[in-house]
């Protein structure tokens, strides 16, 4: 895949999609990989390959698959076989054995099966006959044991690392450049709603809502932003976490560290334009100092909300009252 290796998960195709989530799979080098027909809608070559990847991992871990129609360059793969049909198991053991097992069928004569996969499939078929060989079929001897592979230490500041970079990737596609966007464009429209107001007493009142509004807004989009990543990423911390790669205080760290670096620059665009827009009083380090600490402050609630709620449609409504509360207070 690397020549695809700019290209969007959604915009591959089926096979390029399923090499992509064994990929996914296999860089946690798992203990235990269970692959659902890893070779289905990928050509013989590719099949192939996957298999022969597949092969190379089972010496680091436990690989079972389910295949079914497999060519006899991907069945001779596998050092084991279990040939299920109607929910019954119809024979279980080495893959060399599987043609000895069932026997040449009646069949024309010339026709010889030169894969075993094909011989078993004909086999089973039907249900009759598959109740009768499940019936001579014995369960293989268990594999011999072994120890789980141990993990090689990493030092967890390499870990950080690692995850501080995906974490600003992940950020900057999907909501770095719209965050700032909308601090640049909200401060404007507020700039020019507010433009130049008067230092006299009776302006008071405007200048204080203007102050609220743009604290507001300025909580409002991060922290909504905030409470839909732990929805969305749970596949993700799930399985990694399951798979031992990280701990999970360090993925939240790593999330929380650039999403709070990106607030900290769009609540300065937002305090920088609005500021000399709308010619507020008060020193402007003051001002977007407590437009910095009010988004903060929001993205934590929203990741709070996101973390328990567990789904953004019922975050939402929640996260957002609550932000206009605390903000009033």
């Amino acid at each position: 895949l690397m020549e695809r290796a700019d290209v969007r998960a959604r915009l591959l195709s089926g096979g390029q999609r399923k090499r992509l989530s064994l990929g996914l799979e296999l860089i946690h080098s798992p203990a235990v990989l269970l692959a659902d027909e890893p070779t289905s809608g990928l050509d013989s070559v590719a099949a192939a390959a996957t298999t022969q990847l597949l092969l190379e991992h089972s010496a680091e871990m436990t690989v079972a698959a389910v295949v079914h129609q497999p060519s006899i360059a991907v069945f001779l793969k596998f050092a084991r076989v279990a040939v299920l049909a109607g929910g019954r198991l119809c024979y279980d053991g080495a893959t060399a054995d599987v043609a000895a097992f069932f026997g040449a069928p009646d069949a024309p004569a010339g026709l010889v099966y030169a894969n075993p996969a094909e011989l078993a499939i004909e086999a089973v078929v039907d249900g009759a006959a598959a109740a009768a060989w499940a019936a001579r079929a014995k369960p293989g001897a268990p594999a011999e044991g072994r120890a789980l592979p141990k993990r090689p230490r990493v030092r967890r500041v390499v870990v950080l690392r690692a995850l501080v970079a995906r974490a600003a990737l992940q950020v900057f596609r999907s909501q770095g450049l719209f965050q700032v966007f909308s601090a640049c464009a909200s401060s404007l429209f507020f700039g020019v709603t507010f433009f130049r107001m008067s230092n006299a007493q009776r302006q008071a009142d405007i200048r204080l809502s203007a102050v609220f509004m743009a604290v507001v807004l300025n909580g409002l989009v991060p922290g909504t932003l905030q409470s839909c990543f732990v929805p969305l990423e749970r596949p993700t911390m799930r399985r990694e976490y399951l798979n031992g790669v990280w701990r999970l205080s360090d993925f939240l760290a790593a999330r929380v560290l650039v999403a709070s670096l990106m607030q900290v620059a769009s609540a300065t665009c937002f305090a920088l334009i609005f500021h000399h827009m709308a010619r507020l009083r008060g020193r402007l380090g003051v001002f977007g100092g407590a437009m910095i600490l009010s988004g903060l402050l929001m993205q934590q609630i929203g990741l709070l909300l996101g973390a328990v709620m567990g789904d953004i449609l019922k975050a939402l409504p929640i996260y957002i009252p609550i932000n206009l509360i605390g903000l009033v207070y």
